[in-house]
């Protein structure tokens, strides 16, 4: 009698031909979609850091003193402004027209603008820049802004922008 070194399970899938054109799945669905949904992120954020902005702003309340817009601003977010900045008072554009060279002190800014109100609003630290706005030329939003109708309002100074991949190619 012949030994058998195979079990008759082992030698039938032996003898049996296997089914070569079945479809093998590798992955599931649900890989596909995150990787796609990864892909779809990471171009997102490639076409930002080439074509977007991210902006450097400074927040204020402004009021009407002495008929002009005025601002008052921490000696930190200052240094930040220069003249010719843009502004939006309600998103209505304006322009800093002038930056003070020299802090005002909280007396010197309660003389200047006269108002309890007015002061506790605008005055933020102990010592204050002034800085001054216009409405920007050539728009008629800003013409048509009636200053004396307001109290006060926010206003936005944008210092800086620059596109994300200049943060991040230059540090």
């Amino acid at each position: 009698m012949q030994e058998q070194i195979f079990s008759d399970k082992a030698m039938k899938k032996l003898k049996t031909a296997d089914d070569l054109e079945q479809y093998i799945r590798l992955t599931n669905p649900g890989a596909w979609l995150i990787l796609g949904a990864s892909l779809a992120l990471l171009i997102g954020l490639i076409v930002w850091a080439f074509f977007g902005t991210a902006a450097t702003t400074v927040e204020a309340r402004a009021a009407v003193i002495n008929g002009e817009m005025h601002c008052f601003i921490s000696s930190d977010e200052y240094k930040l402004i220069k003249i010719g900045d843009p502004a939006y008072i309600n998103h209505t554009p304006w322009i800093v027209s002038d930056c003070s060279s020299m802090p005002i002190s909280k007396e010197a800014a309660y003389e200047l603008i006269g108002s309890d109100f007015l002061y506790y609003e605008l005055i933020t630290s102990n010592t204050s820049y002034q800085v001054t706005l216009v409405p920007a030329q050539g728009n008629p939003d800003s013409a048509q802004t009636d200053l004396y109708g307001l109290k006060t309002a926010d206003v936005v100074i944008h210092t800086r922008s620059v596109h994300p991949i200049d943060l991040i190619l230059n540090g």
